[in-house]
């Protein structure tokens, strides 16, 4: 299989690692609170979605 450089492990400018430069989009699911604050419910759906595409290192 060849090589891309997008699955190689990238790092960000604030120091943090991913595995690769794939990432998921970042988009609304109407789960947190009004003021911004994250709900269980939001942290399950993106606990069970960050396993592959750019998850940190």
């Amino acid at each position: 299989m060849p090589q891309y450089d997008f699955l190689q492990t990238y790092t960000l400018k604030n120091g943090a690692t991913l595995k690769n430069r794939v990432a998921m989009a970042p988009m609304t699911t109407k789960s947190s609170y009004y003021n911004g604050a994250l709900t269980d419910d939001e942290i399950r759906y993106y606990s069970m979605r960050s396993g592959a595409a750019g998850s940190a290192c």
